[in-house]
Formats: C-alpha cells, structure tokens, sequence
C-alpha cells in the first residue's frame, strides 16, 4: 500500500477522445498568452477582486510594513512538512503559493503595477481609476513580456528570430508536449533548494530551506521578512543540469493538505505522458522531424545513462518522452537536449508571433520599445525591494557581492508618463537590476510603506 502514489486523472472535455481524428483534448485553465494574467487573472470577476478601486492600484497587505499580495486566514494551505500557516496569498493564479519563488516574482510585479500606477496618477491628475489601472497593468505586461524574451530565454538558450509583426495565421495554444516535456520538466529540475541571503550574501537568520519546505507556504516569505533574501538566493544560486538524476525533495515529497500524501515528481510526470497519450520519445522525435534513434548511445553519450536506460526498457522504441528528453546531451549554450530545444522554441515563437496585443506591435507603446527592450528583471528588483545591488543580469549566478555593478545609486531610468512620449523621472533616482525566474517561466523604485488595514480589514476592504 505504501508503494502506490496516489494520481487524479487529468480532467479533460467529454465529447473529444471518442474515436481516431478526435484526439482527447482538455480544457484551459489558465492563458497562454504572457499576459500578466498569473498577477491580474484572466477573470474578470477575480481582476475586479484583486484591485484596490482607488489610483489605479491592485490590493496589499502589510506585513512588518511591507507591501505583500492580498491575503486571508485560511486552514487551507499546508506546507509539504505538515506546517497550517495562516495567511494564503492571493493574486491571478491560484497557484501562486506552489513555490516561494513563484510566490516572490509575483509579489514583485504586484510592487510593480503599484509603482507604476502611483507615477501615472501624479502626472495624470485628471485619469481615473480605470485609466491609471489599464495603463500601468499594460506597461506591466510590456515588462514580462520583453524581460522573457530579451533576458530570461537567451540565458538559457533559446534565441528566437527576429520579431516581425503579428500574424494571424499561427495558433497560439499550449502543445500537450511542451507542457509535459517542457514545462513540468525544466521547473522539476532546476533548483534542489532555497537559498536565503541577506545583504552581504550570508545565510538569512531565517535560514536556508530544503525544496520541499518551499511549497504551499506563506511562512518562510514571512519569517524571512519578505521577498528579499529569496530573491538574492536566486540570484546567487546556480541550475541544476537537467538530467536523469533528480533530487530527494522531489522523489519523496510530502505535498501537504492538497494532495494527501507523498508523492514523486518524476514519477507523477512520467504518468502524466501516459494519461494524456503521449507518443513515445521516438514518434515524438519524428514527429519534430528528427532522425530517430536507434541506440542507446544515440541518446546520451554517458555510459551510466545508457546503461540505465537498458535496464529500465526493452528497446529504443518504447522510451516514455520524457525519461527520453531528460536523457539527452544537452546542446552547447542551452540547458535542453535536442528535442527539447525544439519544443521550446516552436512555443514561444507561437506564443509571441500569434498575440495581437504583443508590446512590438502596439501602438500605444512604439515610443516605448526601446526602454522596454533595454530593461532588465534587476531593474524591477532593485526599484521594488530593499537590496540595494545586484549582478546586472540575474539568470547568471554571481556569489560575489563585490563584483555587482547595478546598484540604485548608479542607475537613473525613465519614468512611464502613460502618454505617447517618456519623461524623465528627474526627482528621484530609481534603481535597475535583474532575478531568476524558475517555470518558471516566467517573470520599481522603493515600494511604499502604505497604511493597511489588518490581513482581514485589507481583504474585504470595500472600494
């Protein structure tokens, strides 16, 4: 009994799956687009929610008089040690709490959206909430978008052709195989732990986390005083290579009151190839218009994995996808093998090619191209934290607190005017930097002290 995990079904749309031509499909729960809907929602119901109703502002909670996501009291959420936090933070997505880095990112846009709408208010005295909100939450989306694409995939080599306009012709949906292979994959392999770092780069008094203590909690992100020293420990720590080997944490993970019970991730993703039909890593090979292979050698150059390999399938044919993906050499320049590469990047040239509200073709933007193609995620870090310097490009590991050239002091950048031209912002100095983004995935000056409410006056607060 104890050597069986339990494992839910994916959910999937009834009328699809029935025969041969109607392959099983399932239904969205979240957008494909990077559209900052993980911060805002793709709800409207869960947008109006989130914001505040007053200068354009989304909602905060103080905690030791810093501005952090929404949040209630909930017996809800546990942490894979069995800890029942109190507080659930709540922002677009759902899962933001799956991991305290997701969680750190999201707060960090969140100060984001409410700098920039703080600029936009005292410039435009005569904007309302709507206009201040739409605004800053458009400038915002023009900042995820251009910080994946120019910072976040080249560092881990993926570099896209040109941008060359919208076309409608191409289909922006998620494949089943990047999500699987892809998606899964690369945020199961590449970290083994949260570092926590204060300022001179020494172990937070709160202390480093295990993996596993960093999913479905508020507590470390609040005993550690905040975002902070998870966002310096990203920064300083390096990936794991992606490969056949995965860490403890994620073979025996304990994953709290949402799941009920132990579980192992490479395990859940193998079966989850197999629940949704998955071809084999061979088909999926050919169907990419790869060669397939025919030893094991063909796969990875390393004998101990070959050997694995033999061991655990009776030819090259009948390799699940994703043991397959993982096995691979890796490319030079890129965390991905081969195959991977490949869904990576057919992806994300979808994804952009195909959004009409892309920053590139927007006209609202044009005048703002350039500073949104010169931005860096220590930019947003530095404007909306307390650290005070960063390695200018943050998805490459620096442990030398010495060497970090981006700092408030040395870094004027431009204000948002929320018009059609960039003003200086000539009052104050505002701070550039970077951070790693984990799924991730993904990705202000000082962040305002404001005067909150209790967590629950702040949540059910009305506008």
């Amino acid at each position: 009994e104890n050597s069986r995990i339990k494992y839910l079904r994916t959910e999937f749309i009834s009328e699809t799956g029935s025969e041969e031509g109607n392959p099983r499909e399932y239904p969205n729960e979240v957008s494909s687009w990077l559209d900052g809907s993980s911060i805002y929602s793709s709800s409207v119901e869960l947008q109006d929610y989130l914001r505040r109703g007053e200068g354009g502002r989304l909602k905060v909670t103080d905690v030791d008089g810093w501005d952090m996501v929404p949040g209630r009291v909930t017996e809800y959420v546990e942490s894979t040690t069995g800890d029942n936090p109190s507080l659930q933070f709540f922002v677009g997505d759902s899962r933001n709490l799956e991991n305290i880095g997701l969680t750190s990112l999201q707060v960090l846009f969140v100060r984001e959206h409410n700098r920039l709408a703080d600029g936009l208010s005292e410039r435009n005295s005569d904007w309302n909430d709507e206009q201040i909100f739409q605004r800053a939450k458009k400038l915002v989306q023009a900042e995820i978008q251009a910080i994946t694409f120019n910072e976040y995939l080249p560092s881990i080599g993926i570099n896209l052709s040109a941008y060359s306009g919208y076309n409608p012709s191409v289909n922006p949906q998620l494949s089943n195989e990047y999500i699987l292979l892809t998606a899964f994959a690369t945020g199961s392999q590449m970290a083994d732990g949260w570092l926590q770092f204060d300022e001179g780069l020494n172990e937070s008094t709160s202390g480093h986390l295990d993996l596993r203590d960093g999913f479905w909690t508020t507590s470390s992100v609040i005993e550690a005083g905040g975002i902070d020293s998870t966002i310096r420990g990203a920064a300083y720590d390096t990936q794991r290579e992606m490969d056949l080997a995965v860490i403890p944490s994620l073979r025996n993970l304990m994953s709290g009151a949402m799941w009920g019970g132990w579980m192992d991730d490479c395990a859940m993703d193998i079966q989850r190839g197999r629940d949704r039909g998955l071809t084999d890593y061979n088909s999926l090979r050919e169907g990419l218009g790869l060669e397939r292979v025919t030893n094991w050698s063909d796969i990875s150059s390393d004998v101990d994995s070959q050997q694995k390999l033999a061991a655990a399938y009776s030819n090259v044919d009948s390799i699940d996808a994703y043991i397959g993906i993982m096995a691979e050499d890796r490319l030079e320049s890129s965390i991905y093998g081969e195959t991977q590469q490949m869904l990576v990047l057919d992806q994300f040239q979808r994804v952009r090619d195909a959004d009409r509200f892309w920053y590139e073709n927007d006209a609202e933007l044009t005048s703002l191209t350039s500073e949104f193609n010169s931005l860096r995620l220590s930019d947003v870090i530095l404007r909306n934290t307390e650290i005070e310097s960063v390695q200018c490009d943050v998805f490459f590991a620096e442990s030398d607190a010495s060497s970090f050239q981006c700092h408030l002091a040395n870094s004027e950048v431009s204000q948002f005017s929320g018009e059609d031209t960039v003003d200086p912002l000539t009052e104050m100095t505002i701070f550039i930097g970077a951070v790693i983004v984990l799924i991730l995935i993904a990705v202000i000056a000082l962040p305002s002290r404001k005067e909150s409410a209790n967590i629950e006056e702040e949540i059910n607060e009305e506008e």
